[in-house]
Order: structure tokens, then C-alpha cells, then sequence
């Protein structure tokens, strides 16, 4: 007994540190973040198991489930997808923040080409309902009054298709040859600052009583 203690106590200390690790870190703590999303899962393959005819020697266990099971199934296989793009974001973000990746200035120069999945899934934006209701409305609202102020002529209208990763400062007056259009980038800011702003708050009001709690608990 001894001495299999003895051998438990010198892997112990190894596998400590590995699982210390940042990448093995990171991936521990993504999987705890989908446990929502598995556990949701879970319950719709009970709810196919309880109500599949071909479970039960005599039927279903719970009949009234039975129109649904095909359903239950289908929306288990769903969370399951779910989980692998829930999983792949979360380990990603643990890893970057215990690399001390500043998202700011990593996501900068990507987004001045468009390129903005550094903040959408860094920040994150994405599985974020906070940000995630403005990311969608912004994009939205200034589409819709930039595609306006088209029709009525304020703005010409393209004639040239150009990359997508063209700076939006130099897409409008390149592909319409209306230097106006060079206001249509300043006129997405200040619509989607309106909008960010009271979701902004509320996020960085949970944010703090968060950071707040985990000092107090350290305490």
C-alpha cells in the first residue's frame, strides 16, 4: 500500500503541473463553460430515450413523449454542434486571456481590412448577449440608412466590385466614385455607439460586480 502511494504521489505532482498548463488550462476551462450546452443536450436525448417506442419492451416509457422523440433526437444532435462551436470559442478566449492577449490591439489592424473576428470572438461577441443584440442591430440600422440615403441619391451607388477586405474608408469612394461615401463609415459609428451604449453599460455593470465577488471570495 505504501508503495503504491508512494507512486501515486511522484505522477500526482507531474500531471499537476501539466494540467497547469495554459493550453491544458484553457481547454478545462472551456469545457466547464459549454457544461450548459451538454447538459441541455443531455436532456433532450433523456427525453428521446423516455418517449422512443423502441426503447421500452412495451413502448415508450412516457407515451405523451412519443410524437416528439424524433424531434428530441434531432435537437440533441443540434446541441452537439453547438457544443464543438461553443467549445472551440471558450477555449480560445481562456487561452488568450491567460497569454495576457490584449483583444484592442490584436483586433485593430485586422478590422481596418474588416476582418473582425478577432473582437467578435476575443472580446467575445459571439454566445455574448449583451454585445451580441447591438453587434446584430448596428450592422442592421446602418445598413438599412446607408441603403436609404442611396436611393434618395445623397450617396452614388456602385459600379465597381472591389475585395472585401478593402478599408471601408476607401471602399465607398473606389467602388461608387463619390468621395461622400467616405461618411458612410463615420455615419456606422456614431449609429452603432448609440446603440452599443446602454448595452455597454449594462455588460460593464456585470462585469465589475463579477470581478468584484471573485475579489471579495480571495479575500
Amino acid at each position: 500500500m505504501d508503495r503504491l502511494t508512494d507512486v501515486v504521489n511522484k505522477l500526482a505532482v507531474p500531471l499537476g503541473k501539466f494540467g497547469m498548463l495554459p493550453p491544458i488550462a484553457a481547454v478545462q476551462n472551456g469545457m466547464i463553460a459549454a457544461m450548459p450546452v451538454i447538459m441541455v443536450g443531455a436532456a433532450f436525448l433523456i427525453f428521446f430515450i423516455l418517449g422512443s417506442p423502441s426503447v421500452g419492451e412495451g413502448g415508450a416509457v412516457l407515451p405523451f413523449l412519443e410524437p416528439y422523440a424524433n424531434a428530441f433526437v434531432n435537437m440533441n444532435s443540434l446541441t452537439l454542434g453547438l457544443m464543438g462551436l461553443y467549445c472551440s470559442l471558450t477555449i480560445a478566449q481562456s487561452y488568450a486571456e491567460k497569454l495576457g492577449v490584449d483583444v484592442k490591439s490584436a483586433g485593430l489592424p485586422p478590422a481596418i481590412f474588416t476582418v473582425v473576428e478577432p473582437v467578435v470572438f476575443g472580446l467575445p461577441l459571439a454566445f455574448n448577449p449583451y454585445l451580441m443584440i447591438p453587434f446584430i442591430l448596428s450592422a442592421t440600422v446602418s445598413m438599412a440608412v446607408g441603403y436609404g440615403l442611396t436611393m434618395v441619391g445623397f450617396f452614388g451607388r456602385f459600379f465597381a466590385a472591389l475585395p472585401w477586405a478593402t478599408p471601408p474608408f476607401l471602399l465607398g469612394p473606389l467602388g461608387t466614385g463619390d468621395i461622400k461615401t467616405a461618411l458612410l463609415p463615420v455615419l456606422a459609428f456614431v449609429i452603432g455607439l448609440v446603440i452599443y451604449l446602454p448595452f455597454w453599460r449594462v455588460y460593464e455593470k456585470k462585469c465589475l460586480e463579477e470581478e468584484a465577488e471573485n475579489e471579495a471570495n480571495a479575500a
